[in-house]
């Protein structure tokens, strides 16, 4: 689903990102389906899914203590930093308030809300099922991402909701993407790995390496507002390369894997970069939630 096909409040409103500084890939593949579900009863067992996930990922962490943490295992729609910004929080149907869950923070487009964003990256069924806490953030500005608390989100979930903190995860389109890749290269979060979709700027040679971290960018060759083809590549290939040298890859990507990406494999950190070029215009969410989720289940900090 384009952003255009949201309630006409939400129209798209995609140039105010072109002053940050970072850049994005992907939309590779289709739009974003139905809402997502607040909860998908059909979960078998999510809390064995959530140990199966990160069983490679480091020793296991401690639970939380019987009545420590008071998220309600139905989520909420009514949730805010301490400077305002709204976000929902998706919770999956075996929630166990004791044992620790992989989160996803969900940044949104501009002209979108937390609800609008749900239903257009529709990541809650898949990663829910998969034993994922979801939250989506309201639309704010990037230049506006610390005024408003952007980077305060994870540990607002997890002070209420049981999070494994190595196992935290941003993505977002647009704006969204921005606003995960700046929080990242500015050292204001430190996630497992992000999933950045048509973020029209960048970064490469104007900031320091940020930290290693894993990457699936996700950018497509018709974005209109940066295009991922030819000479000023600075949203595609370019970036991808950037982030490669930064994190100390191999610089000679393998194969296409098998949802079209391409793989810089061997970081030095154990990290992965990925690029996934797509062909959708810059309003299109690349339609890619299992590859998203795949992603991050690979990953967890130490």
């Amino acid at each position: 689903m384009p952003l255009a096909d949201l309630p006409s409040r939400w129209a798209l409103v995609l140039g105010a990102v072109g002053l940050l500084a970072v850049s994005c890939e992907g939309a590779a593949g289709g739009g974003a389906g139905p809402d997502g579900e607040a909860v998908d009863a059909g979960v078998p067992d999510a809390a064995a899914a959530v140990e199966d996930a990160g069983k490679d990922a480091g020793p296991s962490v401690p639970g939380c203590a019987p009545g420590e943490m008071t998220g309600s295992s139905a989520g909420s729609d009514e949730e805010a930093t301490a400077e305002g910004l709204g976000f929902h929080v998706r919770v999956p149907a075996s929630y166990d308030p004791t044992v620790r869950w992989p989160l996803i923070v969900v940044y949104a487009p501009a002209g979108a809300d937390a609800s609008d964003t749900e239903g257009f990256v529709n990541l809650t069924p898949v990663a829910t099922e998969r034993g994922y806490l979801v939250a989506y953030a309201d639309h704010v500005s990037p230049d506006d991402l610390e005024a408003a608390g952007c980077p305060t989100i994870p540990a607002l979930v997890a002070s209420k909701w049981c999070v494994d903190d190595r196992r935290v995860y941003l993505t977002g389109h647009s704006d969204g993407g921005s606003i995960a890749m700046m929080m990242v290269v500015h050292e204001q979060v430190s996630p497992a790995a992000i999933a950045p979709s048509a973020a029209p700027v960048w970064v490469g040679g104007q900031v320091p390496c940020p930290p290693a971290v894993s990457i699936m960018l996700m950018h497509s060759a018709v974005d209109a507002l940066c295009p991922a083809t030819g000479v000023e590549d600075r949203c595609g290939g370019d970036l991808a390369y950037w982030w490669a040298s930064c994190d100390q890859c191999g610089l000679s990507p393998g194969e296409p894997l098998p949802n079209g990406c391409i793989a810089y494999a061997g970081c030095q950190a154990g990290t992965e970069v990925q690029f996934c070029q797509g062909d959708l215009p810059h309003g299109y969410w690349p339609g890619l939630e299992e590859s998203i989720v795949d992603f991050f289940d690979r990953f967890a900090l130490p």
